[in-house]
């Protein structure tokens, strides 16, 4: 319940404030959020083909910066899959080209991004609760009281 709660105030200040008013830590946690609830809603081509793909290299850093070293290994292979296609781009529009050649020239009848996918998925470590312990930290240091 305490997780639900902090998450709820990192949204909370999220919305009041903008996402350029927002800590650094903030910022990390809505990047990965983003990245998992893409991933667990549809895979990480729904993650790619949408505008939250187009920071994917901000998440993977996020990540790093949370500890989070599985999610991130796991982000980087997901990105590593662009290579053959000429590589990740935050173009959006040219991205979700890219995903289609991936997906035409994909063998796997589950799609190109399937088994990194179902990876972040099973992930064992606590991603978004690494994550939210470095905004408690942030919060601390900065004087923000949490709710």
């Amino acid at each position: 319940m305490a997780f639900q709660m902090e998450d709820q105030q990192v949204h909370d200040r999220w919305r009041k404030l903008g996402y350029e008013k927002l800590l650094l830590e903030e910022k990390d946690y809505i990047m990965i959020w983003w990245l998992i609830a893409e991933v667990n809603n549809g895979s990480f081509a729904q993650y790619f083909s949408n505008e939250t793909g187009d920071h994917a290299l901000q998440a993977t850093n996020a990540l790093k910066l949370s500890n989070a070293i599985q999610g991130a290994k796991i982000l980087q292979e997901a990105l590593d899959l662009f290579l053959p296609v000429g590589g990740y781009t935050s173009n959006w529009e040219l991205q979700n080209e890219l995903i289609n050649k991936l997906e035409e020239n994909c063998d796997s009848p589950h799609g190109a991004f399937r088994e990194v996918s179902d990876a972040l998925q099973d992930a064992d470590e606590p991603i978004l609760g690494l994550a939210l312990a470095n905004v408690k930290l942030a919060y601390m240091r900065h004087g923000i009281q949490e709710v």
